[in-house]
């Protein structure tokens, strides 16, 4: 902070501070976890729509395993993580793209869809999901992680593909 932030900053700083309210909930399990920030993460700062897909398909898991959505959780909470780490990772990489284009190059390249569908992938992993309601929330629950395996290769694929093309870079110079 002290390197980044200039002196006259301090002073709007601390009054941010000051001022902030701040909502504290303690949880005991991800499920309910997830239930919180389905419903209560509606302020502020806009979320991405990977964000949104996240929240939406741990949402899913939770409604189609009902009393045991705490294992279940993992996998699709796991993956996310990773996905979030490779998304820092870029911000220091020459021309990356941004979270939601990596999400839609996703559905563009993975999901069925046509005109530009691919532009909301909610949606999409919405119909998705409707489409196998029928077939039993087993069937649901695995189609989300394949799903979310699936994403997290090509967020890691993205950012290998741009820390290689980067370290080439370095080299030539």
């Amino acid at each position: 902070f002290l390197k980044m932030v200039a002196a006259e900053e301090w002073v709007g700083m601390i009054e941010v501070l000051r001022n902030a309210q701040i909502l504290a909930y303690t949880v005991d399990d991800l499920s309910t976890a997830t239930k919180i920030f389905e419903f209560q993460n509606d302020r502020g700062k806009p979320l991405s729509n990977l964000e949104v897909l996240k929240s939406f398909l741990m949402h899913n898991v939770h409604l189609h395993t009902l009393g045991k959505s705490e294992g279940e959780l993992k996998n699709p909470q796991t993956q996310f993580e990773f996905m979030f780490r490779d998304i820092e990772s870029l911000e220091v990489c020459h021309r990356a793209p941004e979270e939601d284009q990596i999400l839609s190059y996703h559905c563009v390249a993975f999901c069925n869809w046509t005109g530009y569908e691919y532009s909301n992938p909610k949606q999409l992993v919405k119909r998705e999901i409707r489409s196998l309601a029928n077939s039993g929330s087993d069937d649901v629950v695995q189609w989300i992680n394949t799903f979310v395996v699936g994403l997290r290769n090509s967020y890691k694929a993205v950012v290998d593909i741009y820390k290689t093309a980067d370290m080439r870079h370095e080299v030539s110079q």
